[in-house]
C-alpha cells in the first residue's frame, strides 16, 4: 500500500512540494507545485497533527497548476485506493481561483477527519467549556455558532471548537480548537501567544452540560424551550459528520454523552452578546440543581 500511494501522489505533478500528518488517528498527505498554496498549508492542518511518512497516508490531495493561475485540486487516495489519472470523480475542483481552492481542500480534509476517525465522533457544533463542563451548539455552517462561540468566551468561557465538537466512545467532549473564522474586531481576547483562551493543553476530556439548538435570525427573541431527550439525541445525530456512515458508532457516543442528563434547550436568537450570559444563566442554574429534576423555572430559562 505504502509504494502504491507514494507512486500514484508523486507522479500528480512532476515538481512541488507535499507534506503528510496524522491527526486522530487518519493519515492525510497534501502536494502541490503551486508556491502560493504551499505557504498556506499550514492553515490547513488540523489541530493535534503529527508528521508521517507519504508512504503511510490513507488519503491523500493534490493541488496545483497547470497553466496560469487557476487551480484544480484532486482527492487522488481515498482510503488507500488510488484514483486513476481520468478519474472525473476523483477532482474537487477543476481550474478555479486560490481562495476557493483552499477552502475547497479545507473542507474535504475536515471532512476526511470527521468521517473516519476511529475514536472520536465529530459532530458539527460549537464548543466551549466553564466550571469543568462542556456546553455544545450543534449546527450547520452559517448558522451562527462562531459567533456565539465567540460570545460566550467574551462572556468568561473557554474555548472548545467553533467547528466540530469531538465525542470519545465515553460521550465526553475532546477540543478541536482551530482560529475562529471572525473579522479582527469580533475576535474574543487572546493570550499573550495569540490564542484564544482555548482548552487545548489540558488533557482532560470533559463531560457535557449542556446542549442548545439554536440559529441565528436578526428579528429572533430568545425564548428557549426544553428538548426531550429523544430530541436530543436526533439533534446531535443530525449534526454527526458520520452519521450515516457508522450510525452504530455516533449513537453509543451521543447516548453516553446524554447519560449526564445536560440541560438541553433549543430556540432561535438574536445577537449572539444579548444572548449569552442569558444562555449561561440557565445552564449555570441548571447545573445547581438535582440531574433528576426537570425545571422549568421561567428565570431559570431566560435568566
Amino acid at each position: 500500500l505504502g509504494h502504491s500511494v507514494a507512486g500514484a501522489v508523486s507522479s500528480t505533478w512532476s515538481e512541488g512540494h507535499e507534506t503528510a500528518f496524522e491527526a486522530f488517528g487518519v493519515r492525510i498527505g497534501v502536494g502541490t507545485n503551486d508556491p502560493r498554496v504551499w505557504s498556506r498549508l499550514d492553515e490547513l492542518v488540523p489541530p493535534h497533527s503529527r508528521p508521517c511518512g507519504l508512504g503511510d497516508v490513507e488519503h491523500h490531495f493534490s493541488v496545483g497548476t497547470d497553466e496560469g493561475t487557476m487551480v484544480t485540486v484532486r482527492y487522488d487516495v481515498r482510503n488507500g485506493v488510488a484514483a486513476q489519472p481520468l478519474d472525473s470523480g476523483s477532482y474537487v475542483a477543476s481550474k478555479v481561483d486560490l481562495e476557493l481552492a483552499l477552502g475547497l481542500l479545507d473542507t474535504h480534509v475536515q471532512s476526511c477527519l470527521g468521517l473516519h476517525a476511529p475514536e472520536h465522533i465529530f459532530i458539527e457544533a460549537g464548543a466551549v467549556a466553564r466550571n469543568g463542563r462542556a456546553l455544545l451548539l450543534p449546527g450547520k455552517a452559517l448558522s451562527g455558532k462562531t459567533t456565539l462561540v465567540a460570545a460566550l468566551v467574551r462572556a468568561g468561557c473557554v474555548y472548545y471548537s467553533d467547528q466540530y465538537a469531538l465525542l470519545d466512545e465515553r460521550g465526553r467532549l475532546h477540543p478541536y480548537a482551530r482560529p475562529l473564522s471572525l473579522p479582527a474586531q469580533a475576535q474574543p481576547e487572546t493570550n499573550a501567544h495569540g490564542h484564544v483562551r482555548a482548552a487545548i493543553s489540558s488533557p482532560d476530556p470533559l463531560p457535557i452540560d449542556a446542549v442548545v439548538v439554536t440559529t441565528y435570525s436578526p428579528e429572533a427573541e430568545w425564548r428557549p424551550r426544553h428538548l426531550s431527550r429523544g430530541e436530543g439525541v436526533t439533534a446531535l445525530l443530525s449534526h454527526a459528520v458520520p452519521g450515516q456512515h457508522r450510525t452504530e458508532e455516533a449513537m453509543r457516543a451521543i447516548s453516553r454523552a446524554l447519560e449526564h442528563e445536560p440541560i438541553m434547550l433549543a430556540s432561535p436568537r438574536g445577537e449572539a452578546d444579548a444572548v449569552a450570559p442569558s444562555l449561561l444563566a440557565a445552564v449555570e442554574r441548571r447545573g445547581s440543581q438535582p440531574r433528576a429534576a426537570h425545571s422549568t423555572d421561567h428565570d431559570a430559562l431566560y435568566g
